[in-house]
């Protein structure tokens, strides 16, 4: 049965009122995932000094005020004291678990190792996104939905940093799902022609989450009061996503075609269409032989096909590539120079711009997604390298940088989005939650990676280095986009096998394109040397052994003829080198 054609039935044009809903209800967990993703900011919020009781007889009692940066280093809670001597000074009314937890001196590097525990999280979320393919969509993002709530609700209440970073780990698990499940959902509900900008639109909701979450701090600025507004909204999610059907592909993928003969009903009434008769033929009509097979519909079916595997592997090494440079930015916003809320609520706002302009420009013209992902990955690489390399004695270093990171940052997340389209159209329905996790086990191990590449610009000479880094990883990613096949305006995909032979057409088609580039520059060299050939001046010298004409030079170049043997009388003359 194809969903396409169902879901043409059921409105007048897309979208309509009930894409509208959708689109609303499941941009909900993505709001909670760019919140989530980004509180890591706020929770590691740095002290602008510590204030030191130094002891010494009551008359030389003294308390000094010292920057915070000396307390990132082990040794500096011996020299100054710890414990009850040391009070954390923060700007305005400012508090994280630095205070609260004690993460100074030989404890600093706990902070960023809390960021990596909770990307570890998500990385072993990635292998049961499974789930969502065999349980459904909508039974596994609720109880996802559910457990993130609670355990976020149980965060405000903790002290304890080895108790936070479980909690943390689990998040990050159940965060996974919130992510990958919602998005593959919203784009089961697309068409072909409309999913490149209308996914575009839903990941807007993640960046609108981060949005949310730096005006949010803004006003709270405690830790504990941010992380109990992202669980009120969570929450307010749950709620909601009751309310959402669950995604026809995968009701017709289980052969329930009496419940998606109902839910086309309800579609059709929410669109103000009245199509019972056409729905209800299309259903009367269906052929036992368009059944989809379930083969493979487990999390290593994406390795065991030869095309699904490469797929695979080229999106899990951009993806790789992507998360470090992305989560790093985003982390590196602690760094830059201004007000950290601000800061944060503006590098979001400034994603935006290139994600409405590429809405807005794709119902005109047609990128492609490998154009566009190779274009805005190789570029937000550059300027990060850029960023890095500024010298840190010119007079405007910290305004130069932070602009820099901004706009590699706005780029880099068109990246991301593109990505999640590029990614959700290479796997069959069957697979696509299952392809879409083995794939966030690579994006989650650069995430995982991101702080401590970070923490090399902490704890070292250079503080460019991370950027370096970063920018290094985004061209590599770069790289490995161009050996991916287009998809753009293709059907969503259903079976393996469909899979299978768009990947062997789409590899066909690359290997000719290569062949043509290879006999262009064959050619073009071929004309280049007649025409050099053409103008060698002088006579040929008299025949020494085997060579039997060497001609004149012109313009330091000398042509060796040499007579073959074995060839007809009019092919015995063959360039065998040119020499200088």
């Amino acid at each position: 049965m194809d969903a396409e054609l169902l879901l043409s039935l059921t409105q007048k044009k897309f979208p309509g009122r009930f894409q509208w809903m959708q689109l609303v209800i499941l941009s909900l967990p993505l709001i909670l995932s760019g919140m989530s993703d980004t509180v890591v900011v706020f929770y590691g919020l740095e002290p602008m000094f510590m204030k030191v009781n130094i002891s010494g007889n009551s008359s030389t009692n003294r308390t000094v005020l010292l920057p915070f940066s000396m307390f990132r280093s082990s040794n500096a809670c011996a020299t100054f004291g710890g414990g009850e001597s040391l009070e954390y000074i923060y700007q305005d009314q400012q508090w994280s678990i630095i205070a609260d937890m004690g993460l100074i001196c030989e404890k600093y590097w706990l902070l960023a190792f809390a960021t990596t525990i909770y990307f570890l999280g998500q990385l072993i979320g990635s292998f049961f996104n499974w789930t969502a393919d065999v349980y459904g969509r909508k039974t596994t993002l609720l109880l996802a939905t559910l457990l993130f709530t609670c355990l976020n609700t149980g965060l405000i209440f903790i002290a304890d940093y080895v108790l936070f970073s479980i909690l943390r780990f689990i998040v990050g698990f159940c965060r996974q799902a919130l992510g990958n499940i919602a998005f593959v959902w919203i784009s089961e509900w697309i068409p072909a022609k409309q999913r490149s900008s209308w996914s575009a639109v839903s990941q807007i909701s993640y960046i609108l989450g981060m949005i949310i979450l730096a005006l949010i701090a803004y006003f709270l600025q405690k830790w504990y009061f941010i992380q109990a507004a992202l669980s009120a909204f969570a929450g307010v999610a749950l709620v909601l996503l009751w309310f959402a059907p669950e995604s026809l592909r995968w009701i017709l993928l289980q052969r329930q075609y009496s419940r998606a003969e109902r839910l086309c009903q309800k579609i059709a009434k929410i669109n103000g269409m009245n199509a019972e008769e056409k729905i209800c033929s299309a259903f009367e009509y269906e052929s036992t032989a368009s059944i989809l097979k379930r083969k493979g519909s487990y999390f290593f079916a994406c390795l065991s096909t030869r095309n699904i595997r490469r797929f695979t592997a080229l999106c899990s090494f951009v993806w790789m590539g992507l998360q470090v440079i992305y989560v790093g930015l985003i982390l590196f916003i602690n760094k830059l120079l201004g007000n950290i809320f601000l800061n944060s609520a503006i590098s979001a706002t400034l994603e935006l711009i290139p994600r409405i302009l590429l809405i807005l420009l794709s119902t005109k013209y047609v990128f492609g997604n490998r154009p566009s992902l190779m274009f805005y990955t190789g570029l937000g690489g550059i300027i990060a390298l850029v960023a890095g390399l500024v010298p840190s004695s010119i007079l405007y270093y910290g305004p130069v940088v932070t602009a820099l990171v901004m706009i590699a940052r706005m780029v880099i997340s068109n990246s991301v989005s593109v990505m999640y389209t590029y990614a959700s159209e290479l796997f069959p329905t069957v697979i696509r939650n299952s392809g879409m996790g083995v794939c966030s086990v690579a994006m989650r191990i650069g995430s995982m990676a991101a702080p401590q590449i970070l923490l090399l610009g902490d704890l070292g000479d250079y503080t460019g280095l991370p950027l370096i880094i970063m920018g290094i990883c985004a061209l590599c990613g770069f790289f490995a986009a161009a050996l991916l096949p287009e998809t753009q305006g293709t059907k969503l995909m259903t079976t393996v096998e469909e899979a299978e032979k768009f990947g062997e057409q789409s590899w066909a088609s690359f290997i000719q394109n290569v062949d043509n580039a290879k006999m262009k520059i064959t050619r073009s060299k071929s004309v280049a040397f007649q025409e050099n050939h053409s103008k060698v001046d002088g006579e040929c010298g008299p025949s020494k052994g085997d060579v039997t004409e060497v001609c004149g030079i012109q313009e330091q170049k000398v042509v060796i003829v040499k007579k073959s043997n074995s060839l007809p009388d009019t092919d015995k003359i063959s360039v065998l080198s040119m020499e200088p």
